[in-house]
Order: structure tokens, then sequence, then C-alpha cells
């Protein structure tokens, strides 16, 4: 059986991995990329066999280049035979990249600097002639290799840009569930999502919970932590994978109760599994995952408060990329104001430059990036719902944001676990105007257990009681 290539650090050769196993990404540079732009007689060659089997075909022959190699070796040296069999010997699914829009960037940016780097080659070889002309031609007829995108869009003729524009479903990396889903639409790359709430009102859990919809849909995702202990955060990670509690303890479960068209809220309580730490069920667990999340994964990095800069997670993302083949779709970060502001003229410019630093990353990376942002005092023990307006430190950091969502929770809410979220859209999409109510339990890791609209909710009562209450039978 075919083996992965652990480490190969080689730009060239993880470039042409990614075409030989990525028809999209081939498909996409094929015409402007040349073979001859690789670096060595390896990449080189293979290059040449992957563009004429695209050319032939239609799509990047993955696992056929094997077949490809068998037919055409003979055409090749006996040393040149061996290096090329240990190169594709290693052929593997796990060479596609896991983000392909990123990667054609990455293709793009890497044909161009090696086709500047050949021009200065032929133009030091014209130099030592003696006719000027030669070298200045080589400058006229240059032309730099880019994946071409029209600026320039046709009302009356395209016809499939038009049909695009108005598929949100195709260009979604993901959405969150339910009714929640509804509310916020679907998050596309390059979306800059924030959470937010007033202090201990459960941000980093909703991130949490955002980081595991977005990898049971399958994508790539990294959670960076930089409040909380790798430990702690595994374990609420675990937690609402299995939902499970740490002591098997038994918790208060509010649950949604129907009377007639309306609903109330039945304060319970229910016995909890504890989790199962034994390496055979964490193992089971996993594979299970792995097939759900159809080739997802989710990985976490945690930092010391005020050490991470926009710098460094920018390097670390290509540490990520080189050394690891793993490129994610979705970043979620707890959170941006604890980072190391490195630009500005005070404290609030650098926070607001390190906001602006994180959308640009987003655009950058062609990825969705969720991050949390508290709001102010004057929101403190939930005394009232947030507003953009109320975000701290700095208003101008929701201007940086595509949708931001807001986490609305009384004090006798927390202790009944409840939450209402609401969320503004600053795209082009129909803001929502109502609530989501969500019930929750965070002993096992779970910021929603059910949810309804609060228009749903029958009206309380009494005016103090937020969301009306039925005493539980249990």
């Amino acid at each position: 059986m075919l083996e992965r290539e652990k480490i190969d650090i080689s730009q060239d050769r993880k470039l042409l991995g990614q075409l030989i196993m990525d028809s999209t990404l081939l498909g996409s540079v094929v015409v402007v990329g040349r073979p001859e732009l690789f670096d060595s007689v390896v990449t080189k060659t293979v290059a040449q066999w992957v563009w004429d089997y695209y050319l032939r075909v239609g799509e990047a022959p993955g696992r056929a280049i094997v077949d490809v190699y068998a037919q055409r070796s003979a055409e090749l040296q006996p040393a040149d035979q061996q290096l090329i069999y240990d190169f594709l010997s290693h052929c593997s699914e796990e060479w596609a990249p896991t983000n392909t829009k990123f990667a054609q960037s990455v293709a793009e940016k890497f044909f161009r600097k090696r086709a500047l780097a050949q021009l200065v080659e032929q133009l030091q070889r014209a130099c030592a002639v003696d006719d000027p002309s030669v070298g200045e031609k080589l400058i006229a007829d240059y032309s730099k290799p880019e994946v071409h995108t029209s600026s320039l869009v046709s009302i009356l003729h395209d016809t499939r840009k038009i049909a695009d524009s108005f598929n949100e479903e195709e260009n979604s990396v993901f959405v969150l569930p339910y009714q929640l889903g509804e509310m916020a639409g679907g998050f596309i790359a390059t979306d800059f999502i924030t959470f937010l709430a007033p202090p201990k009102r459960g941000k980093t859990w909703w991130l949490i919970a955002s980081a595991l919809s977005a990898f049971i849909q399958g994508q790539n995702v990294l959670f960076v932590s930089l409040e909380m202990p790798e430990e702690q955060v595994i374990r609420r990670f675990w937690q609402g994978l299995t939902g499970s509690s740490r002591w098997g303890e038994t918790v208060p479960w509010p649950v949604f109760v129907q009377d007639g068209s309306q609903y109330y809220i039945e304060d319970q309580q229910r016995k909890t599994t504890k989790v199962d730490t034994s390496i055979a069920s964490i193992s089971k667990l996993q594979e299970t995952l792995g097939k759900i999340s159809g080739g997802g994964d989710l990985r976490i990095a945690t930092y010391p408060t005020d050490t991470l800069t926009v710098s460094k997670l920018r390097s670390d993302l290509k540490t990520m990329e080189v050394f690891d083949n793993f490129v994610p779709t979705v970043i979620c970060l707890d959170y941006p104001d604890i980072m190391r502001h490195e630009k500005g003229n005070d404290e609030r410019d650098r926070i607001n430059n390190t906001w602006k630093g994180l959308r640009g990353l987003a655009q950058e990376r062609k990825c969705v990036l969720i991050v949390a942002s508290q709001t102010g005092r004057q929101t403190m023990g939930g005394t009232r719902d947030a507003g953009d307006e109320d975000v701290a430190e700095d208003i101008r950091k929701i201007a940086h944001c595509t949708k931001s969502i807001r986490i609305n929770q009384t004090d006798e809410e927390k202790e009944r676990g409840i939450y209402r979220l609401s969320c503004k859209v600053t795209r082009d999409s129909r803001v929502v105007p109502d609530q989501v109510v969500c019930t929750n339990c965070l002993d096992i890791g779970r910021p929603y257990l059910e949810m309804r609209w609060l228009r749903e909710i029958a009206a309380p009562q009494d005016e103090e009681e937020e969301i009306p209450r039925r005493h539980s039978r249990r």
C-alpha cells in the first residue's frame, strides 16, 4: 500500500503533489503555469506528465500518476527513473490541498516567482551578448503567469456569474445549526464573524460550538485559545462531542414544553454520563468522527495571553501548511482583544489595527475567521441586551466584521441555562428581527440543547421574568 510522505518542505514538490490530486486546482493553473517552471528534473518531468494527462483526460491524475509512470518510465535515464519512483511511491490522497482557494493563490505566486527567476537567468545570459536588443526583447515579451479572473461582468452575457451570485449554498463554507443557521445565514470564505457578549456569558462556548459545527460539516478547523490551558480546551471539545460530563453528576436541564402554539421552558434536572476516558473508547469515537466529518479535521493551538500577534499567527499558519499539510478553512480565535497589539499610537488604535489585520488574514487565507469580543460595562449582568454600539474598547472593531452575533443572557437566564442570540448581518442578507432562544447544559459542553424563536415563547406574566417557566414535574 502506498504511504504518505511524512515531511517534504520542498515547495515545488508540495505544489506538484497538490496538482496531482486536485482537479480544480490543476484546471485553474494549467493554462498559466508551465512544467519547466518547476525546480528539479523530477518535478519538471512529472509536471509535464500531469499537464499532458489533464489536457487529454480533463482531470487530475490522482493515484493514476503511478500508472503514467509505468507507461513513460522507459523514456527516462535510470538515475531519473529511481528519483521519480521514490517521489511517486509516496503518492497519497493526503497530498490534496485542504483549502483549494488558498492553494490557487499559493500556486500563482509560485509560478510568478519562478518565471521571474528564469527571466533573470535569461537576462544575465543576454548581457553577455554584444546586442542589448536581445535582453530588451526578453523584457518586452515577458508576461507574468497568473490565474485570470476577469473583473468585468456582462449583465447581458455572463449567465453563469449571475446564477452563481445567488447560489449562497454553493459558496457557503458551513452554517450554524437549526434556527441559528436561519438567522445568521451561511458563512463564506473570507467572512470575519464576531460573537459579542458581556464577560462570562459563554463566548468561548459558542466559539467551540461553531468550530464543532464546521468540523462535522467537513471543514478543516483551527481553534486558537489565548486564555485557557490546552487540557481545559481539550476537555471542553471532547465533552461537547460526547455529550458527557466530567464527573457524571446530576445537572440542571431546561426543556421546551409546548402549550398550544406557544412554548414554556420547564426547569428539570438529569443525571449525566461521565466521560469515558479509556483509550479504546476515545479511539472508537475518533474513527466515527473521521467518517462523519468526511475528511475534515479539528486542531487546537494555545498561546499565553499577550503573546500572539497577527504576524505570528500568519507565520504559524504557514508552518502548519508546510509541515502538517494542514490549511484551515475555518479559524476560531478566542479572543483578539488579548492578543499582543503591535501597531498604533495608543491602545485603542493598536486593538483596532489587530482586528483590521485579522480581517485581512481571513481574506488572504480564503477562510472563515470567527472571534469574540466583550461588550461594555453597561451590559454587565445582562441588565440589558447588547447592541453593536456596546462593543468594548473600540467601536471600530465591528466595522471590520461581516457579521456579528450577540449573546444575551440575564443573571436569571444564566442560572436556568438559557441563551438568547441575535444577529446583525452586515453583508447583503436580510436582518431577522427576532432572537433564537437556546436551552443549554454547559456541564456536558453543550451551549445549546434545543432552540426556538423568541416569538414562539409565551409572553411572560411577570415583568421580571424574561422567559416564562414551568415548574418541573420530575
